[in-house]
């Protein structure tokens, strides 16, 4: 049985699973849903949050369980998580930081976005936050390709999606208003190339392939 993938297109938490399963070349099905109709992944599932998987008659959601569940059920593939402790507790931290501090100007520009009437000046915070949290990362990239040794982990994955609205990739922008708003609102004020890089190697694996 194929993987099929139920997914809120352009997401950070959907960008992270299929970064994933790309990267690992693991085949899927994916079933689109919207944050006002989840039947699909409810009735497959049972319960409404995506990502969410369905593999071999095993049901997973929550992107952080999904991307070790892939590890773990695909050995073959090219891992993300480390073989060695150290390695593996280098790469929760950097997860841990993404998912509480990283993933913060996104979530201040979203609740904007699908506002009635936008506060631009909760967007000029959210840049400014930025600009703050991202300043550790850019000196720990310099120089770097990957947060932990010398490919891409799941450090890797969690933190360029969490960053993602800050530097959109084309493919993504031009995805939908959604993203022309981030596109406009959400971007560092001080030069940030080395995460740039970074965020665009770890975004060609979500971009959608040709139809």
């Amino acid at each position: 049985m194929s993987l099929v993938l139920y997914r809120l297109a352009g997401s950070p938490n959907n960008l992270k699973v299929e970064t994933a399963l790309r990267y690992k070349e693991i085949p899927f099905e994916a079933h689109d849903a919207t944050p006002h109709d989840r039947r699909a992944v409810l009735e497959a599932t049972g319960q409404p949050l995506m990502p969410a998987i369905v593999h071999d008659g095993r049901t997973l959601f929550d992107s952080s369980a999904i991307l070790r569940y892939l590890d773990a059920n695909f050995p073959g593939t090219k891992p993300l998580f480390a073989r060695d402790f150290e390695g593996m507790k280098a790469i929760e931290r950097w997860e841990t930081l993404a998912r509480n501090e990283w993933i913060r100007p996104t979530g201040l520009v979203f609740r904007q976005a699908i506002a009635d009437a936008p506060d631009l000046d909760v967007c000029a915070e959210a840049r400014r936050l930025a600009t703050t949290l991202s300043e550790p990362l850019e000196a720990e990239l310099s120089g770097r390709d990957w947060l932990v040794g010398s490919t891409m982990t799941a450090a890797d994955v969690v933190g360029a999606c969490s960053w993602i609205y800050a530097s959109l990739p084309a493919w993504l922008k031009k995805s939908g208003p959604l993203q022309g708003f981030f596109a406009e609102q959400l971007r560092f004020e001080a030069p940030r190339p080395a995460m740039e890089r970074w965020i665009a190697r770890v975004a060609a694996y979500a971009e959608p392939l040709p139809a």
